[in-house]
């Protein structure tokens, strides 16, 4: 027979269920529900009223002291092939209660999975052969191109982005979880290896304006527009084309490009029709509407990674050398993480989304935020959804 967990069981007495005459009625324990609710994780050194909550589910003293036995005892739990988390999933063995071991322990759905679309036998892309992408003229190394002058003033250097590793402790927990849950800011996870949306904000699906962001998406319709390659028909030569693009992804207040690289993609009709063949149904990225979201860019990392579109092999190269995004999601992902991705500021908004190489598995993650707030709170809102949401699975 299944257990029957504590909340289960608050839960019953709450709805009055006729199941109360079997399961016994015992008194509710707002704490439980407290727990269940919260985001946050309970791991060594956590303590308080979650911390007992945990302790009684298992059996062991109730000291609100999240010490070495209280841990041993959770992977005990976690080791357990009977308890499975809301997905039917075996749960991972860290000692760590976050989102899918309370589902295992509390017997509840703490997510909503949605399916990322995923074309079946789609490849994910290597850095393999450093930036050299094939063009209409034969192959095109992006990193000698980047190294020459791009817009008759300057140049840039790619270099691959990895995590950073700066310490994410209980203050910064804190910090994310006021942030994650103010009504100005919209994220989104996906592990774009199993193809599904992990979690998001109520809001994920709003449209913000997007700052520079929607630049990687103006690329991506370049790109695919004119089958994975660019011919030079629009500005003049491929490597003229693919320079605009460099500096479009790479650098900031960079709007000439911008313009360019839309006119490559076919123009506003052009950027649109590609978002509509990706099911990209709400957002608008085409200068000058710029509109986006956290979900549906969330899915366009997991499109990028997983090759569903033409050319995504070099952009995804270039998403890795993109750097303007190391101020901000970077920070506190471990360190030799692989990453990638496009941030943009503006006015009052400021964002980071992006793809990163984790466990194995692809995930993206998508914060934008429309509040005012600084780098430093986008930094720690990608810190805070990688542990509760990536690090954790």
């Amino acid at each position: 027979m299944k257990h029957i967990s504590s909340y289960e069981r608050f839960l019953f007495e709450e709805s009055g269920s006729w199941l109360d005459s079997l399961l016994g009625k015992p008194s509710p324990d707002p704490q439980i529900k407290e727990l269940v609710d919260s985001p946050s994780l309970l791991k060594l050194g956590s303590s308080g009223p979650g911390v007992k909550v945990v302790q009684r589910e298992l059996g062991i003293p109730e000291t609100g002291q999240y010490d070495e036995s209280t841990k041993s005892k959770v992977k005990e739990f976690q080791k357990d092939p009977k308890n499975l988390d809301a997905a039917g999933a075996r749960l991972r063995v860290d000692g760590i209660v976050g989102p899918r071991t309370k589902e295992a322990m509390f017997g509840v759905k703490l997510s909503q999975p949605e399916p990322v679309q995923i074309a079946a036998g789609g490849a994910s892309p290597s850095l393999a052969g450093g930036f050299t992408v094939g063009g209409a003229d034969g192959p095109l190394n992006l990193d000698r191109i980047a190294a020459s002058s791009i817009d008759g003033r300057r140049s840039v250097s790619m270099a691959p982005g990895y995590g950073r590793g700066q310490a994410f402790g209980p203050k910064e927990e804190a910090r994310y979880l006021r942030l994650a849950s103010d009504p100005n800011v919209h994220w989104a996870v996906a592990n774009c290896s199993s193809g599904q949306v992990v979690a998001k904000s109520s809001n994920a699906g709003s449209n913000l304006y997007g700052a520079s962001v929607p630049k990687i998406l103006i690329a991506a319709a370049a790109l695919n527009n004119n089958g994975g390659r660019f011919s030079g028909a629009v500005l003049g030569s491929p490597e003229i084309e693919w320079k605009n693009l460099i500096n479009l992804i790479v650098k900031s207040e960079n709007n000439p490009p911008w313009t360019k690289v839309q006119q490559v993609a076919g123009g506003e009709a052009g950027v649109q029709r590609f978002c509509s063949q990706m099911g990209y149904t709400t957002m608008r990225p085409q200068r000058p509407t710029g509109q986006i979201n956290a979900l549906e860019m969330a899915k366009f990392y997991c499109d990028l990674v997983n090759g569903r579109f033409a050319g995504a092999d070099a952009l995804f190269k270039v998403s890795h050398a993109v750097a303007t995004a190391n101020s901000r999601s970077k920070v506190y992902v471990p360190v030799g993480t692989p990453m990638g991705g496009k941030t943009g500021t503006w006015s009052k908004y400021n964002h980071d989304t992006g793809w990163l190489h984790w466990g194995g598995q692809y995930w993206s993650i998508a914060v934008l935020t429309g509040g005012g707030f600084s780098n430093s709170d986008v930094a720690v809102l990608w810190g805070g959804l990688f542990r509760q949401w990536v690090s954790d699975q």
